[in-house]
């Protein structure tokens, strides 16, 4: 058979939030890299949210901050970040337009207090899309998170800025002024009056990525296979010949994909390479 490479979303593919992957997908994942088969993640996690059970799994490489940081067979190949101006200048417009927002560097966060505050007094839980529930999971748990003033006291490079307004009013104004410069990604509504999602730069989308390995292992796109369930997965599951969505995952990645697979309880990426004959 061909050698494909395959691209995996974490947070509503491979994993549920506050949960470890299923025996069948690190059966499926191990038995695909032995089958010859390349495993990449494809994740808007920054790098430190990444858990040990997911790395021992065992994966090619790693495609981390939707796109914006790289790692092929354990070296990192690239770190893309947003110049630090625009940082301030997007949190700016963000504090006037009362969203909350968490800045995503690729070994810590900075959630400003709307956002800590939004979650703790929540009643909302469980949120209904997988990259709610990652931003709530690192704030519950304080994963590398620091307060947004330790960032101004002393600023790191961040590579991605994941946002949430109560509601889509508030978004009008910064989607103008930031949707020429950046993909303005919005996901699911978690409540009626609520919205989330996340700046990227344009330069640095999964798909691009994921186009960035291709060229770099000399890899054809016919050979490609993407799974994900989000609307940052979009550029992923359109830049590679056969794309797969979650079953449960946004209405608009549905319908582009190749496939759509069963959900993360019923092991859908096992059931997939299965019938794809990859495993």
């Amino acid at each position: 058979m061909e050698k494909k490479i395959v691209f995996f979303d974490i947070d509503g593919t491979l994993v549920l939030p506050h949960q470890k992957p299923s025996p069948k997908v690190k059966e499926a994942i191990q038995k695909l890299r032995a089958n010859g088969h390349l495993a990449f993640i494809c994740t808007g996690r920054n790098r430190c949210m990444l858990e040990k059970e997911l790395e021992d799994i065992g994966f090619d490489g790693i495609i981390c901050s939707a796109g914006s940081f790289l790692e092929i067979d354990n070296k990192v190949i690239e770190k893309t970040y947003i110049d630090h101006e625009k940082v301030l200048e997007i949190m700016s417009i963000f504090n006037q337009n009362n969203v909350a927002y968490v800045l995503e560097g690729t070994y810590n966060s900075f959630a400003d207090e709307n956002m800590v505050e939004l979650f703790v007094n929540s009643t909302d839980q469980p949120f209904n899309n997988s990259e709610l529930e990652r931003i709530h999971k690192e704030i519950e748990e304080g994963m590398n998170r620091r307060n947004i003033k330790e960032f101004l006291r002393n600023p790191k490079p961040i590579h991605k800025i994941s946002f949430i307004a109560e509601k889509y009013e508030n978004l009008k104004h910064p989607k103008e002024v930031l949707g020429a410069q950046y993909n303005f990604v919005i996901h699911d509504i978690f409540s009626k009056n609520s919205v989330n999602g996340e700046i990227i730069d344009k330069e640095k989308t999964k798909g691009i990525a994921v186009n960035k390995v291709l060229e770099i292992l000399q890899i054809s796109q016919q050979q490609t296979i993407a799974f994900g369930d989000s609307m940052n997965d979009y550029e992923m599951l359109q830049a590679v010949a056969y794309g797969v969505a979650m079953i449960d995952g946004a209405k608009e990645l549905k319908e582009i994909a190749d496939a759509i697979c069963p959900g993360v309880k019923d092991d859908g990426v096992y059931q997939e390479l299965k019938k794809l004959k990859l495993i």
